[in-house]
C-alpha cells in the first residue's frame, strides 16, 4: 500500500493503481494488435533455429547439426520447439509474446505511478518504441527474457527476493544475460550479511552460470565442436583475431548502444531522461532497480570478447537501454503539477495521446507490411519453408526406419524442423560442385534448391524418386527401394 497526502486529506492508494494497470494493459494489446494486423504475422530467424534445435534435443542422432551461431537456450528451445511442434507455426507464440509483453508495459508504467512519475510519459515512450514491437511480434528471445528481468526487479524492490530470483533466473534461462544483475544482487546480500539471501541468489546464479557456460551441451556434444560449427563457421580468422581478446569488441557495444539510443524512436527522451535520472537519485525511490535491466547486455561484448563473435553486438540484440529511457524521462516532470488539472481536461489529453499512439500503430504497420512476414504455406518475405509433401512421401515409403538425409544448406533449419524426427542423420551440402552422384546412394531423402543443375535421369537411375515444389523451390528425391 502506498499513502498519498494531498491538502489536508489522507488517501490510501493500492501498490498497483487498477486504473492506471488497465489503461496500459488494454492499450498495450491494442497496439500490439493493431501492428501485427496491418503488417502481418513474422518471426525472427532465432525462433526458427531455437524449434529446430528442440528436434536436435529430442532426437539425440542428431547432435552436432550446425544452427547458425546460436548459443542453445533452455526455455527458448522448449518452448519454441514445442509450440512448432503442437501448432506447425508461431502464431500462438506471438499471441503469448504480446501478452507477456503487455504484463510488462503496464507492471513499469504502474510502478512508476506508485513512486509518482508521470506515466502517461512512459505508456507513450514504451509504445512508440517500434524497435522494440518488433522484437515483441517476431518472438525473437529477449521479447521473453527482458520481461521477467522486469518483474524479478520489481519483486526485488518489495525485498520478495525469492519471487525476484526465480523470475531472474527464467530470464537467463530464455536469453543468458541476467546473470550479472543477479551476481549484483547477490554482492549486495553479501555486504548486508543476510545468508538467507545470499543462498537464495546464489543457488540462482548458479543455476544461470551453468546454463551460460556449459549450455551449448545441450546440442552440441563438446565445445570444439561448438565452436567449429558456429562462430568459426562464421567468421573469418581476421575478423576473430580483431575482437577476440581485444578491447575492440567493448568499443563495438559502446557504439551500438549510441546507436541503439539516438535512434529516431528514443531521441525524444534523452534529455527528460537525464533530468529524470537526476531527480531520482536526490530521494528514496524503488523505480532505481530497473537501472540495472541493461546489465543483462553485457553478455554481448564479453561474448565477443572471448569468441570473436562481433555480430552479437548489434544494437538490436539488446534493448534494455531504450526501455529505461521512457522511464526515466517520467520522473523529468513533478506529477504533483497535474493534480491541478481538471479531471475532464486529464482524461481529454489522455485520450488524445493514446489515440494518436494506436494511429501510429496503425501507419507504421502498414509502412512495414510483409517485414520478416511468413506464412506455414510457404509464401513470405522471410521464406518459410516447410516440408509437408516431403512428410507425406517419407511416411510412405518409410514408416517405421529412420533414414539418412543430405540437404542443401539454406534448408538445414527446416529440414531439421520438419523432418528432424524421421532422421537417423543430417548432412549438408553448400552447393551443386559438391554433389557426388556415386556418392548420393547412401541417402534415403536428398532436397536441394530448383535452380541446381542435378541430371534427374541419373538419379532415377539410382533408384530416387524425384518430386519438386514451385512454390518453395526445391527438389526432392527420395529413395524408393520398392521399384528394383
Amino acid at each position: 500500500m502506498k499513502i498519498k497526502y494531498l491538502k489536508n486529506r489522507t488517501i490510501i492508494t493500492p501498490y498497483f493503481n487498477n486504473k492506471v494497470l488497465i489503461i496500459s494493459l488494454l492499450i498495450s494489446v491494442l497496439c500490439y494488435t493493431v501492428y501485427v494486423l496491418f503488417r502481418g504475422f513474422g518471426w525472427d530467424g532465432d525462433s526458427f533455429i531455437s524449434a529446430a534445435q528442440y528436434q536436435t534435443l529430442i532426437g539425440s542422432d542428431l547432435y552436432g547439426i550446425f544452427e547458425g551461431g546460436a548459443h542453445p537456450k533452455i526455455l527458448s528451445v522448449l518452448l519454441f520447439g514445442i509450440v512448432y511442434k503442437l501448432s506447425g507455426g508461431f502464431y500462438f507464440l506471438t499471441i503469448l509474446s504480446i501478452a507477456l509483453n503487455t504484463l510488462m508495459i503496464a507492471t513499469i508504467v504502474s510502478w512508476i505511478y506508485r513512486e509518482d512519475g508521470l506515466w502517461l510519459i512512459a505508456l507513450f515512450g514504451l509504445l512508440i518504441n517500434i524497435p522494440w514491437t518488433k522484437i515483441v511480434v517476431n518472438c525473437d528471445n529477449p521479447a521473453f527474457s527482458i520481461p521477467f528481468i522486469i518483474f524479478g526487479l520489481l519483486f526485488y524492490s518489495k525485498k520478495s527476493n525469492v519471487y525476484a530470483a526465480i523470475f531472474l533466473t527464467i530470464s537467463s534461462l530464455f536469453r543468458s544475460g541476467a546473470e550479472f544483475i543477479i551476481l549484483i544482487l547477490l554482492l549486495n546480500q553479501i555486504f548486508n550479511k543476510s545468508p538467507k539471501n545470499v543462498i537464495i541468489f546464489g543457488l540462482a546464479f548458479v543455476v544461470s552460470a551453468i546454463n551460460t557456460y556449459w549450455g551449448y551441451l545441450l546440442i552440441y556434444p563438446t565445445k570444439e565442436l561448438f565452436w567449429e560449427l558456429t562462430w568459426k563457421s562464421l567468421r573469418t580468422p581476421e575478423i576473430i583475431a580483431e575482437y577476440q581478446y581485444s578491447l575492440n569488441a567493448f568499443i563495438l557495444y559502446i557504439k551500438s548502444i549510441i546507436i541503439q539510443i539516438f535512434n529516431k524512436y528514443n531521441i525524444l527522451f534523452i534529455i527528460p531522461c537525464i533530468i529524470g535520472i537526476i531527480k531520482l537519485f536526490r530521494k528514496q525511490n524503488s523505480i532505481k532497480f530497473i537501472l540495472l535491466t541493461p546489465l543483462a547486455s553485457l553478455i554481448s561484448p564479453i561474448g565477443s570478447f572471448i569468441y570473436g563473435n562481433y555480430h552479437d553486438c548489434y544494437e538490436t540484440k539488446h534493448m534494455g537501454y531504450t526501455i529505461l529511457l521512457p522511464v526515466l524521462a517520467a520522473f523529468s516532470i513533478n506529477s504533483s503539477i497535474f493534480e491541478k488539472v481538471g479531471s475532464k481536461t486529464k482524461n481529454f489529453i489522455t485520450s488524445g495521446i493514446l489515440l494518436l499512439v494506436i494511429l501510429f500503430y496503425a501507419f507504421i504497420g502498414n509502412l512495414k507490411t510483409g517485414e520478416y512476414e511468413a506464412h506455414v504455406n510457404g509464401t513470405g518475405v522471410i521464406g518459410w519453408t516447410n516440408f509437408p509433401d516431403i512428410k507425406h512421401d517419407i511416411k510412405a515409403i518409410f514408416p517405421s526406419e529412420k533414414i539418412n538425409i543430405l540437404t542443401a544448406h539454406q534448408y538445414l533449419t527446416f529440414t531439421t524442423l520438419d523432418i528432424g524426427k524421421y532422421a537417423y542423420n543430417i548432412d549438408i551440402i553448400y552447393n551443386v560442385t559438391e554433389f557426388n552422384y556415386p556418392g548420393a546412394n547412401k541417402y534415403d531423402l536428398i532436397i536441394i534448391p530448383n535452380t541446381w543443375d542435378v541430371n534427374s535421369t541419373r538419379m532415377s537411375s539410382l533408384g530416387y524418386l524425384f518430386n519438386s515444389n514451385s512454390n518453395n523451390s526445391y527438389i526432392y528425391y527420395i529413395y524408393n527401394p520398392v521399384q528394383f
